[in-house]
């Protein structure tokens, strides 16, 4: 089985090959603009876009889709209060505001992966909690000079410089990131009868 992951996001790209899988990345341009509110709909739909946009340029190809697997994710983050879904942070003052929303308080992250194969396509929804400390005005304008906010979701990354900041995780750790492996693992059982050990080519260790 060729897995693809489609995807250029190197925290993916780090998930699966800590994992010791044998994959290639192949992404596609995908449109991302959506109407849908409900977070948990957004990132099933945007990961099955780009999962469908991948799947569809191999199927051109000519490649055998029995046995290629496209797995596909995203990743964002809802409000305190949840009523906002945040993306990646556009500027400096909205890097600002999503900080200054999560400074103190408890937030969701939200990602949804999808798999396609063979003509089936399945997709799901995972959910983690992150509580952040109270963050000064001073913590704020550093983390964000750092740099390490503007290409994560919610504006920040939890492997990274944030981490002095967060106080405690519930949930999936690797659903964060940005690929919750857990449910990556249930679907490919699940709804396609297979080993993620298998077909990952996940070898054990001596």
């Amino acid at each position: 089985m060729q897995i693809i992951l489609a995807s250029k996001s190197p925290r993916r790209k780090e998930i699966l090959s800590m994992l010791g899988a044998d994959f290639k990345i192949i992404t596609e341009e995908t449109d991302e603009s959506s109407d849908i509110t409900d977070a948990h709909a957004l990132v099933r739909d945007l990961s099955l876009r780009k999962g469908r946009a991948v799947y569809q340029k191999l199927l051109r190809q000519g490649d055998d889709m029995n046995n290629c697997m496209v797995i596909a994710a995203d990743t964002v983050v809802l409000s305190t209060d949840g009523r906002h879904i945040y993306g990646k942070p556009h500027s400096v003052a909205d890097a600002a505001a999503m900080l200054e929303d999560i400074s103190g308080k408890t937030h969701s992250v939200i990602s949804g992966v999808a798999v396609l194969c063979g003509g089936i396509e399945c997709c799901g929804a995972e959910t983690s909690y992150v509580t952040f400390s109270k963050m000064s005005k001073e913590d704020i304008d550093f983390y964000i000079s750092s740099g390490e906010p503007f290409d994560k979701a919610g504006g920040y990354a939890v492997q990274g410089l944030a981490s002095l900041y967060i106080e405690r995780i519930e949930g999936d750790y690797f659903n964060i990131v940005g690929l919750p492996v857990y449910l990556l693992k249930n679907i490919i059982a699940d709804k396609f009868h297979m080993d993620i050990k298998k077909i990952f080519n996940i070898k054990e260790q001596p």
